[in-house]
């Protein structure tokens, strides 16, 4: 599972900034925090469907205090 590949990469207490580079030269984005929660986001498009992967965190003084993956398609 995506959630499981997120916490072993990027276990608690890891520097926030080492996973945040990590995940943006795979492709990922950066949007918004909100409430706390920070965001990274990655799509990829095929034909008619679009796979989204999604890494959600909190941290403190730069390092990961919860962190979380999901992934899901959309189609018409």
């Amino acid at each position: 599972m995506f959630d499981q590949r997120v916490t072993r990469l990027f276990p608690v207490g890891s520097p926030e900034q080492d996973m945040m580079r990590e995940l943006e030269r795979q492709g990922f984005r950066r949007s918004p925090a909100h409430n706390g929660i920070e965001f990274l986001d990655f799509t990829r498009c095929e034909l008619i469907t679009a796979t989204h992967w999604f890494v959600r965190w909190r941290a403190q003084e730069g390092r990961i205090t919860e962190i979380w993956g999901m992934y899901g398609c959309t189609a018409p």
